[in-house]
């Protein structure tokens, strides 16, 4: 809150949103483990999980009319790590092909590109055009993974978020509203999911 904030006002605010944080609380899920025969969100989809320690590597499978299947090497134990680094992997590939796409719209490119666990924010832009993203956003419909690329690409151009940035936005990605609305409504889901192993 501003530091001039009366303490009432705070008060009443608290008072009139307290329904609200408590159902926000009580959302909270308890951690799902991964674990043999489990299930992952993956780019709006279901990825099915399959402990295979005799695979070297973590692979994934697409079966006809059925979700795709990620195959896990190793000890059981490792398996949440390898789960979110393959999610990390993925999240990158897709995450370039959306920045390039967009990148060569609006003629300018990007400097770096970083994919990290942050949980605060989806992305970042700097004034030296480098960017940052959750490698979660994967787990989001393609979509919305493509809205948040053209978000910060369209910093590229304007470093704020003012109505000429948001035409660009729109015009880079036309879906920026409904993207825009799941993330508000289901991005704390994905930002909430911790990758532990059910064996470890």
């Amino acid at each position: 809150m501003p530091r001039r904030t009366a303490r009432r006002t705070v008060l009443e605010f608290v008072e009139r949103h307290k329904s609200w944080a408590a159902s926000r609380l009580t959302e909270r899920q308890t951690p799902v483990r991964i674990a043999d025969g489990g299930s992952h969100p993956f780019r709006g989809g279901t990825l099915r999980l399959a402990h295979r320690p005799a695979v070297r590597t973590t692979r994934l499978r697409q079966e006809a009319n059925s979700d795709p299947v990620l195959e896990v090497g190793g000890e059981v134990a490792f398996m949440g790590r390898r789960v979110r680094d393959f999610l990390a992997r993925q999240a990158r590939a897709d995450l370039l092909e959306a920045v390039a796409r967009h990148a060569q719209t609006v003629g300018r490119q990007p400097r770096a590109i970083a994919i990290k666990d942050t949980v605060s924010r989806w992305g970042s832009c700097t004034a030296d055009r480098r960017l940052s993203f959750s490698f979660r956003i994967v787990m989001a419909p393609p979509s919305v993974l493509d809205y948040l690329a053209a978000h910060e690409v369209a910093h590229f151009v304007h470093m704020n978020h003012s109505a000429e940035f948001w035409a660009l936005c729109r015009t880079l990605c036309p879906h920026t509203e409904e993207s825009r609305r799941w993330l508000k409504s289901e991005g704390a889901n994905l930002q909430a999911i911790e990758f532990l192993s059910a064996g470890g």
